[in-house]
Formats: structure tokens, sequence, C-alpha cells
């Protein structure tokens, strides 16, 4: 059996592939569904809990600019000079 070695030099970084606008529309989403869920347009119990972490979800990703969702698909939505 082989064992595989972690080598440091080789790092992962997260790069961004969320632009403003798609931030944007992920905080106006998370907040619209929040705001559904407290006027109880979407009804209590599991419907909320899925939302509210759709909405945590969606919150987390617009700040930290990146979408694992996106990388798998190999979508940006930002320009070349926005990524780092």
């Amino acid at each position: 059996m082989e064992v595989l070695e972690l080598h440091p030099e080789k790092q992962l970084y997260m790069n961004r592939n969320l632009g403003p606008a798609d931030r944007a529309i992920r905080i106006v989403l998370a907040m619209l569904l929040v705001a559904m869920i407290m006027m109880e347009v979407i009804p209590a119990g599991a419907p909320a809990i899925f939302g509210l972490l759709s909405s945590a979800a969606l919150i987390l990703t617009a700040f930290m600019s990146y979408s694992p969702l996106y990388t798998l698909m190999g979508i940006h939505s930002c320009g070349k000079n926005e990524e780092s």
C-alpha cells in the first residue's frame, strides 16, 4: 500500500468566482427568504429550516466571494482582474 504525502509547497487556494452583481443578488435573495419566513409566507417547520439554511449558505458564499458549486461547474462571474 502506498502512502500519500502532503506537500507544503502545494497549497489549495479559494479563488474568487463571484462578481459584485452575483454577490448582491445572493444577499437580496437571502434577505427575501428570511423575510418570507418571518411573515409566515413559508410555513414553520421543515420548510422554514431549509429556508434558513439556504439563506445562511447564500450569505456565506456572498461574503467569501466563492461558490464551491461554481467551481465544480467552471463558472466565474467576476472579471479576470478581480480574481485573487
